[in-house]
Parts: structure tokens; C-alpha cells; sequence
């Protein structure tokens, strides 16, 4: 987001030629810098606000014996047990 900011006040610095690059005199290239830092800072704001695709993961419902024999309450389990 600060980037978005900090690129518009160097556009308009470097369009105006109030401001220059330190070192270059470059007005112009103020004001490009300033459009790389939009972009950059655009393509951060639109990838953050995309949420990452869950896993999913199959499950599957079976009953399990308890050791006295009686049939137990069902749970999840990712992976098929088969009957004994």
C-alpha cells in the first residue's frame, strides 16, 4: 500500500521537475520509478487479497469394533478399512 503512495508523490515530483533522481538530475526518471513502485505495489495488494486454494482430502465413515465386541460410535478415517 505504501508503495502505491510513495510511487504517486515521485510521479508527480518527477512530471512537475521539482524533483529529480539524486545523482542523475533525471526528472524522468523519478517519475518512472514512481510508475514501477505503483505497479509493484498493485500486484501486492491483488495477490494478498486471493485466498490459497484448500486441500481436500477424502474421508470416509466406517464402525469399529471395540475389543468387547460391541460396535463403537462412527469416525472419520482418510483411509478404507475393510471388515474383518
Amino acid at each position: 500500500m505504501y508503495n502505491i503512495l510513495i510511487g504517486i508523490f515521485f510521479i508527480i515530483g518527477g512530471v512537475s521537475g521539482s524533483m529529480v533522481v539524486r545523482g542523475t538530475d533525471s526528472s524522468i526518471g523519478l517519475a518512472v520509478l514512481g510508475l514501477a513502485l505503483v505497479v509493484w505495489g498493485i500486484f501486492q495488494v491483488s495477490s494478498s487479497g486471493k485466498p490459497a486454494r484448500p486441500v481436500r482430502r477424502k474421508t470416509t465413515v466406517s464402525r469399529v469394533s471395540s475389543p468387547a465386541g460391541r460396535p463403537s460410535a462412527p469416525s472419520r478415517k482418510t483411509t478404507l478399512r475393510r471388515p474383518q
